[in-house]
């Protein structure tokens, strides 16, 4: 039955147009927790209450890093908030839990050392134009490495200085 569930919630998604990765993400983190309701003989919806979450959170928080318990449980969310968007719960078990906290971490700055670093290798590669034109468009932009191999020649808009992403986190178009 969890797995019959767990295949509509990622059909949802993809009628509603997330992004493979995510839907991916949802069946992986997905399926522990599936089993954990499973080998519990908790085989419907209405069996699953706040406390069985707490637990199942519980047992998350022991055995895993902080940013997987909490992946996991955005997961579950996620579902019981499908599952009551089709009314197939009447309410919603997570309405009364609060995730793990996340501890927020700084992302560490490229050194002035490193940034030379990374364009002398770029020179002294096969494409040594092309690999710092990369470099230099990245650090200029703040693009992802996927989002800039996503670009055609003509996304590139040289007389105005664009540069159209068409394949942004989250699939929306920018400039």
């Amino acid at each position: 039955m969890w797995s019959e569930l767990v295949k509509d919630f990622t059909n949802d998604g993809l009628s509603r147009n997330l992004s493979r990765k995510t839907i991916m993400f949802y069946q992986d983190t997905l399926k522990p927790f599936v089993k954990y309701l499973e080998t519990n003989g908790l085989n419907t919806v209405e069996q699953v209450t706040a406390n069985v979450i707490k637990n199942y959170m519980g047992l998350c928080c022991e055995t895993l890093s902080n940013g997987s318990s909490h992946a996991r449980m955005r997961s579950c969310r996620a579902l019981f908030s499908y599952l009551l968007r089709e009314e197939l719960i009447t309410e919603n078990p997570f309405k009364k839990i609060k995730l793990p906290r996340l501890k927020q971490e700084i992302q560490k700055l490229v050194t002035p050392n490193e940034y030379k670093v990374l364009f002398q290798t770029a020179l002294l590669g096969q494409n040594p134009l092309r690999d710092t034109a990369i470099l230099s468009v990245m650090f200029d932009t703040g693009l992802r490495s996927q989002e800039l191999t996503g670009m055609d020649l003509a996304d590139v808009t040289r007389d105005r200085g664009f540069l159209l992403v068409r394949h942004s986190k989250g699939g929306n178009h920018r400039t």
